[in-house]
């Protein structure tokens, strides 16, 4: 539970951390006149450096904690592994070899599976975070001086989407 919940929080700091370096480049590739002219050159290249560097200490932490995941997953498939070796060797007297074998390697199948589900449950809990951002700005109050009429809304769509010469919209010449 710790895992997932440190790991969901990283990822969202990771996301984070990325938005500012899409920002960035996006702006100056706008201002680049601007920021020749004014001979703003470094500034903006420490700027981006930095935005590249707090980006990749968070991306590098989630890679760590992922791997730290995956090391104690494998401790665990390793743990299950042991278990049914003992086992077999405790049964080899009672126990077809041939099945015993069969049991090995299934065992062994069924811990990478169950490893694989595992990581996946936890990427898309991780990977949620991007939903979580979408859902926040969708809360965001409107700016000042921003009004939406309906009304007039609708009405722009409705023209935008009626093929020139129609009147409904069906792409018949009834005007």
């Amino acid at each position: 539970y710790k895992y997932l919940s440190s790991m969901r929080e990283i990822k969202r700091i990771e996301g984070t951390t990325r938005s500012p370096i899409y920002s960035g480049f996006s702006s100056t590739l706008d201002g680049l006149s601007s920021i020749k002219a004014f001979n703003l050159e470094g500034e903006m290249k420490r700027r981006f450096f930095h935005c590249i560097n707090e980006n990749g200490n968070s991306y590098w932490s989630y890679l760590m904690i992922s791997r730290w995941f995956g090391q104690r997953l494998d401790s665990l498939a390793l743990m299950v592994l042991v278990g049914v070796a003992y086992m077999a060797v405790a049964l080899r007297d009672s126990i077809d070899i041939g099945l015993l074998g069969f049991t090995m390697v299934y065992t062994l199948n069924l811990t990478g599976l169950f490893q694989w589900t595992v990581r996946q449950c936890a990427e898309v809990e991780s990977f949620m975070t991007s939903v979580e951002r979408i859902a926040e700005y969708t809360q965001l109050p409107t700016e000042e001086g921003y009004k939406a009429d309906k009304d007039e809304t609708d009405s722009r769509l409705q023209a935008m989407s009626t093929p020139k010469g129609s009147c409904c919209g069906c792409g018949c010449n009834c005007q």
